[in-house]
């Protein structure tokens, strides 16, 4: 089958190879396009669980709240962090995805709005509401990978986003051959494999993303987030082609 993403390949060889001879001052930013497609489909690995717990502290505050049945706003109107609302340590990457899921099943449980709707009518359904969405998004987030690490840079003044420089040209390198590989026509053994491949270049920035962070080098873990989100998009792709 015909390809028209051929043709910007060679493109892409011209602007590496003007990049390394210092003639473009920024290349990411002409290679974003190509290289990291604005894909925000999840896949399959960032779904899995993650090795370890976080450690709260041992009284679980919010869930205490949620039980009481006749919610207030919390604190005044403030929103606690998704680590606040689940009760993991703030400081740590790692989380027990399975434990996580039991406290959103819990908090869920506590908060369904047509719940609190019965018992304290629609100013409790109203907040059951905030209060169930704002569990949604906590546990979006932070059983996940890519958006755990993006919320734990923001938290620290610290933003990921589409137009973060990178100045690794032989990772863009990279990130541009395996492009190129899902361009050919492969079988469904050849995406497994390459899935795999991916899958274990993950693995090893999740490993190293977490000790970053615990650290507190923030800026080394900005850049091995942004790598991480190429990744991502890459295997999206695969799954599209399975």
């Amino acid at each position: 089958r015909e390809r028209g993403a051929r043709h910007c390949g060679v493109g892409e060889r011209m602007f590496l190879c003007q990049a390394r001879s210092g003639a473009l001052r920024q290349p990411y930013r002409l290679l974003r396009s190509v290289l990291l497609p604005s894909s925000t489909s999840t896949s399959s690995f960032f779904s899995s669980s993650s090795s370890g717990g976080g450690g709260g502290p041992s009284t679980w505050e919010f869930m205490d709240w949620a039980k009481r049945g006749d919610l207030k706003e919390w604190k005044s109107g403030e929103e606690p962090s998704y680590f606040h609302v689940f009760n993991v340590d703030a400081k740590e990457y790692e989380v027990d995805v399975k434990d996580l899921e039991k406290k959103y099943k819990s908090l869920q449980k506590f908060l369904h709005p047509d719940k609190l709707g019965v018992s304290g009518g629609d100013e409790q359904r109203k907040l059951g509401e905030k209060y169930s969405a704002l569990v949604n998004e906590a546990y979006t987030v932070l059983r996940r990978p890519l958006p755990r690490a993006r919320y734990m840079l923001a938290q620290r003044g610290m933003s990921v986003d589409e137009e973060t420089s990178m100045d690794d040209l032989d990772f863009l390198q990279k990130v541009m051959e395996i492009r190129e590989r899902l361009e050919e026509d492969l079988d469904e053994e050849a995406l497994k494999e390459l899935e795999e491949e991916i899958n274990r270049e993950i693995e090893k920035i999740v490993s190293e993303l977490g000790r970053l962070l615990n650290s507190g080098s923030l800026q080394d873990a900005k850049e091995l987030t942004a790598k991480l989100k190429y990744y991502d998009n890459i295997l999206n792709e695969i799954i599209r082609q399975k």
